[in-house]
């Protein structure tokens, strides 16, 4: 664990209590003590100045020891922890980025670099896939499947409701601040394979779905319907045809049509400038625009009826093509 070396690194006296581990162990000083159980250390733990932390251990007991907890975003495993005496702040971990990755490649050994880019690219930058390797990617296409809308709906509204598909397909993103989320699907590419299934398995109640999701009764699920959206706009642009364009907006409205021949669809973790096919960003977190055609232009898809862009992340994506 990163935060134990920076503790230990500043001689802080650090128990670890972790579901990885038979023992809990005890650093002090140059020494490490090893212990059945944590009550063996409720010395060190009653001193505000040491440090506690706890990895999935679902009754880590309550100590004076400031305290820091780690799990996956089952509630069932750190509901007992939230519950302590004192303030209990709750974060998110960030997913991994590839230029992460790419520099933790060798250091935590996470397998060749072919895999590593594979299951990036399909699983996006969760640390629990990267450790199972392609065995992931199977157990993923499984539950894709067999996967239906109301299953994903439930895991919306409750994270805990489907392990299937909280595990394999649905994923919490942390917002800029770590303090608040959404819920997306665990990656573009698992997110496009789903709905595309539902769009030739169950179209009409996909289309029925997004348009009475408007009601505010569905407030909840406005996140999702936003996905659905986006993927059904993506699939009809890579259709290709004659699309009427208004815009700018805000500013004085022209009309234009705008052609262009079937595109093949593509993915890619960077800007590529080919003329040729429909590219989609794998990052959920990509920061200009959704998806391209580099001889025709860029596209945003959004419900919303302001939608913010980020300028400095399209000026360079503009260079790229210029």
């Amino acid at each position: 664990m990163w935060l134990l070396y920076i503790l230990l690194s500043q001689d802080k006296t650090v128990v670890l209590n972790s579901i990885s581990h038979k023992q809990v162990l005890c650093f002090k000083g140059r020494m490490v003590k090893a212990a059945d159980s944590v009550t063996f250390f409720e010395e060190e733990l009653g001193d505000k100045d040491n440090w506690y932390l706890i990895d999935s251990i679902v009754s880590p007991g309550d100590y004076p020891a400031k305290s820091i907890f780690v799990s996956s975003p089952r509630k069932s495993i750190w509901k007992q922890f939230s519950k302590n005496e004192g303030p209990v702040f709750k974060l998110y971990m960030p997913l991994w980025t590839w230029s992460e990755l790419k520099s933790a490649q060798e250091i935590l050994q996470l397998g060749e670099p072919e895999v590593v880019e594979k299951l990036f690219e399909y699983l996006n930058g969760v640390p629990r896939f990267l450790k199972t390797g392609l065995e992931s990617i199977e157990e993923v296409n499984k539950a894709i499947t067999t996967v239906d809308l109301s299953k994903i709906m439930r895991a919306i509204n409750q994270a805990d409701s489907d392990q299937e598909v909280s595990r394999y397909l649905i994923q919490i993103v942390p917002k800029s601040d770590l303090r608040t989320s959404s819920i997306s699907f665990l990656s573009p590419m698992i997110e496009n394979l789903i709905i595309s299934k539902w769009q030739k398995t169950r179209k009409n109640e996909l289309l029925q779905f997004v348009r009475e999701s408007l009601s505010p009764e569905f407030a909840s699920l406005s996140h999702f319907r936003g996905f659905l959206f986006e993927n059904i706009l993506h699939n009809k642009l890579m259709a290709g045809g004659h699309f009427t364009t208004i815009g700018p907006l805000g500013g004085a409205e022209t009309t234009k049509i705008l052609a262009f021949p079937k595109q093949e669809q593509k993915w890619t973790k960077g800007h590529d400038n080919s003329k040729e096919g429909y590219y989609r960003p794998i990052s959920k977190t990509f920061a200009a625009v959704d998806s391209w055609i580099g001889s025709v232009g860029f596209f945003n898809m959004t419900t919303a009826a302001k939608h913010p862009i980020n300028i400095c992340a399209m000026g360079e994506l503009v260079s790229i093509f210029s």
